[in-house]
């Protein structure tokens, strides 16, 4: 194993850190690595620098992206306005997997367990179309031909293609799965494509592995503590409606709120949250709630000054135990109080819980899932060529749960809000949605009123 240690290390900056290969939780890591893993590889002669378990939503965006439907294979398409240097376009293609160690990432399975491996040097060709005109049409169209492909365990998930017309105009096609990134870290990476085309000063980045490494050793034995007192005697609020499912197919409603007239002495970050709290509590009436919340998984105690770039983001539990007496105020100041608590201990994910601090059934799910917007990346410029962003998901995800989608309009003066569910409960959607204008009311114009009756 000192060999394979020794060869890694060649090619990598040696730091301070864990030492490659040391997450492994296996008696005979050599053999492990060399007759398991590197024989799983789609290219057996690839260089391995370092295996590590993926991490509980990696694991699940793994299995999106080689079964179909493949909902977590992603497609970033950049339209050229005008003529571009096509070898300096593939080139910085090329050193933007070199600088990412989490494009150069492949998964392998090995009795049920989900394994990432990174890989010293992975060429990916950049697959060339020229075609008579509308950019467009063609490059969607691709997308939806290329996702039917295999994207087979051991094999790279980064692919670039590069379609152009006869016009000049051209689109760059970047696929990328979701156990490579989230919403945090793929603007960083779209930026340092751009940068490294113009040959300008590149974004700074950390790898995924230094992050995990941390979460393993450090923060999930500190954070476990915590989810066992703040989750004990809880259980799962369960909104489904007593409805079959007969249509599968994505639905979603929204609504915008002014929310110009809310107290000041909360974020605004505690809004949806609350509002979707108190929702649950009058619908399922119970004064104790716990619901899913997305979070980014980086605001935990790891010491790097530059974004990381993988897939920090976790789905963590959110619990509201409501008192007789509590104001709307009350209720924001308690959300935002366990958000800036749960903030130190949100790596942790859902498996892990259930392993070590509840005693929820072993295949929970959340049954519903606030989420909050984040940063987008709309325009890029390739030395004076416009370019503008899309992104395509050719696949929908199947939904297992009930998503409450928040996002912050016109400085903070409203918010827009959305729910999704299956084509088969859109009734309930529409009246779940009437429920929360006269609860967002509530949380915005009468923050200071009793939430409940006297009786509580």
């Amino acid at each position: 194993m000192d060999k394979i240690l020794e060869d890694s290390l060649i090619s990598e900056p040696v730091s301070d850190g864990p030492k490659p290969f040391s997450a492994l939780d296996i008696n005979d890591v050599e053999d492990f690595v060399s007759n398991k893993i590197q024989n799983s590889l789609a290219n057996p002669s690839w260089k391995i620098l370092d295996v590590l378990p993926a991490r509980p939503l990696q694991t699940v965006a793994v299995q999106g992206t080689v079964k179909i439907p493949r909902f977590s294979a992603r497609y970033e398409l950049f339209y050229l306005d005008a003529e571009i240097d096509k070898t300096r376009l593939y080139k910085a293609c090329q050193d933007l997997l070199a600088r990412n160690e989490i494009l150069r990432t492949v998964f392998v399975e090995d009795e049920g367990r989900c394994y990432s491996v990174v890989i010293e040097d992975i060429q990916v060709p950049i697959i060339e179309y020229e075609i008579e005109d509308d950019i467009e049409t063609f490059s969607k169209s691709l997308c939806n031909l290329d996702v039917q492909t295999r994207m087979p365990l051991g094999s790279a998930f980064v692919k670039f293609m590069h379609v152009r017309a006869m016009s000049g105009h051209s689109c760059l096609l970047f696929r990328i799965s979701h156990a490579q990134y989230d919403e945090i870290c793929l603007p960083v990476m779209l930026r340092q494509l751009s940068q490294l085309y113009e040959s300008a000063p590149v974004e700074p980045s950390t790898p995924f592995s230094a992050y995990t490494y941390h979460v393993l050793n450090n923060a999930l034995p500190k954070s476990l503590p915590y989810w066992q007192n703040l989750l004990a005697g809880s259980t799962l609020s369960i909104l489904k409606p007593d409805i079959p499912i007969t249509n599968t197919t994505h639905y979603a409603t929204s609504c915008t709120f002014d929310i110009s007239s809310r107290s000041k002495d909360t974020t605004i970050a505690s809004l949806p949250t609350a509002a979707w709290a108190l929702l649950l509590a009058n619908r399922l009436k119970t004064r104790d709630v716990t619901f899913g919340e997305v979070v980014s998984g980086r605001s935990i105690d790891f010491p790097s000054s530059s974004p990381v770039v993988g897939p920090c983001w976790q789905y963590i539990p959110f619990r509201v135990l409501f008192q007789p007496s509590w104001t709307a105020l009350d209720l924001l100041s308690y959300i935002q109080t366990q958000h800036l608590a749960s903030s130190a201990h949100e790596a942790v994910g859902l498996s892990e819980l259930l392993e070590h601090c509840v005693d929820w059934p072993a295949t929970s799910w959340f049954d519903s899932v606030v989420h909050q917007d984040v940063e987008h990346v709309e325009n890029l410029r390739f030395l004076g060529a416009e370019c503008r962003m899309e992104t395509v998901y050719p696949h929908m995800e199947p939904l297992r749960e009930w998503k409450f989608q928040a996002f912050v309009r016109e400085g903070g003066r409203r918010l827009e809000v959305e729910i999704v569910t299956v084509e088969s409960w859109r009734g309930v959607a529409e009246e779940i949605l009437g429920e929360l204008e006269g609860v967002m009311g509530m949380l915005v114009e009468r923050a200071g009123e009793r939430l409940f009756g006297e009786k509580g």
